[in-house]
């Protein structure tokens, strides 16, 4: 191994270090209370060297977004047959999610970052571009199976993407009312799946042809 191939090499692993680090600072502290400066202690790095590799704290929390991507991306796969109808695949999608979100709620919690209004300016416009594309590249398959629906006809004429759109801000919508425990009196009983399963019927219900 030249001395090129060395160094990159070493960079990757420091960077993997600093991550593993991140995640289990930020998985128990959260990412309002932890600090860069545990990080660099959890890494046995210089804070310096955590700002060579990332912008800012903000930019190494979404880093770790691949990681909960990969693993959301595996759960659908096993759960998303192409035997399904499209009616089916909508409503295993929202519950693959749901399941993410009960079963991975810090990566699930990143997702959710991502979208926060004033993060452009804590990340590099690089990082940030890439982490939104990797975002609408996840809404992108939930539109594909609108698309579907609409060409085997179980689907009237919609407009897909913001059929996606609304879809995806509903099931974000009950997840976070039922995380709040102020709700729970207001919610009268109803949990996140049973708000879900309310939702899709009256979502499905509304994009099939009569």
């Amino acid at each position: 191994m030249g001395i090129v191939e060395r160094k990159a090499k070493e960079k990757q692993q420091r960077r993997a270090d600093i991550l593993r680090a991140a995640k289990d600072v930020f998985f128990k502290k959260g990412l309002m209370s932890a600090t860069m400066d545990e990080i660099a202690e959890k890494s046995e790095l210089s804070k310096g060297t955590l700002y060579l590799y990332f912008k800012s704290k903000e930019e190494l929390y979404l880093s770790l977004l691949d990681e909960g991507d990969r693993l959301f991306m595996a759960m659908m796969q096993k759960e998303l047959l192409p035997t399904l109808s499209a009616e089916e695949l909508i409503r295993k999608t929202a519950f693959v999610y749901y399941k993410f979100y009960r079963q991975h709620p810090d990566y699930f919690n990143i997702m959710f970052f991502l979208h926060h209004g004033d993060l452009e300016e804590k990340v590099s416009p690089e990082f940030y571009k890439t982490c939104m594309c990797q975002a609408e590249e996840t809404l992108k398959m939930i539109e594909s199976i609108i698309q579907k629906g609409i060409g085997e006809g179980t689907f009237r004429e919609v407009d897909t993407w913001k059929t996606t759109l609304n879809l995806w801000a509903t099931a974000n919508g009950i997840f976070f009312l039922c995380k709040e425990k102020g709700h729970h009196d207001f919610l009268k009983g109803n949990n996140e799946q049973q708000l879900l399963e309310h939702a899709l019927d009256i979502y499905l219900k509304g994009i099939k042809k009569k």
